[in-house]
């Protein structure tokens, strides 16, 4: 069923692999609460330390998802070329937090999925102004001229 998404996917959006990335993250993200809403699978989540672990792990992935997607569409507001970024595999943890903290973290990553647009227009703000203000290899000076002496 994977491989038929990601082929949908390409389809849809052959020339735009941030809108690929965003799809496969609202996925990711839908597929993770859904899970929660099931009674035994919430019941699990808050009494198995297991299973707590399992979610939290999820929650890692989709953070950095999220915070990787804001730049990845930043930098197209930018203009700037698309870098791809490997996203983080699925971690083993040996210690969960408490479920209410993992939660709180998934609903963070949510409302910054929610929020993206102007997360990504602010910081491609931010990232124009510093490209501008970073000298281009053509702009320093080259070490190997005689230094110019001040006019009077």
């Amino acid at each position: 069923m994977t491989e038929l998404f990601l082929v949908l996917l390409r389809i849809l959006f052959p020339l735009d692999p941030v809108a690929r990335l965003r799809e496969i993250t609202r996925e990711y993200l839908n597929w993770l609460v859904t899970c929660l809403e099931d009674p035994a699978k919430l019941n699990d989540f808050l009494t198995d330390p297991e299973a707590c672990a399992g979610v939290e792990a999820h929650v890692i992935v989709i953070e950095h998802g999220v915070q990787l997607l804001i730049n990845e569409r930043a930098r197209q507001i930018a203009g700037l070329p698309f870098i791809y970024t490997e996203r983080l595999k699925l971690v083993l943890l040996h210690r969960a937090k408490p479920p209410r903290k993992i939660l709180a973290r998934l609903n963070r990553a949510a409302a910054l999925f929610d929020n993206l647009e102007r997360l990504a227009q602010s910081r491609a703000k931010r990232t124009q102004r510093e490209y501008s203000e970073t000298p281009r290899p053509t702009q320093l000076p080259n070490p190997h001229s005689p230094p110019q002496s001040p006019r009077d």
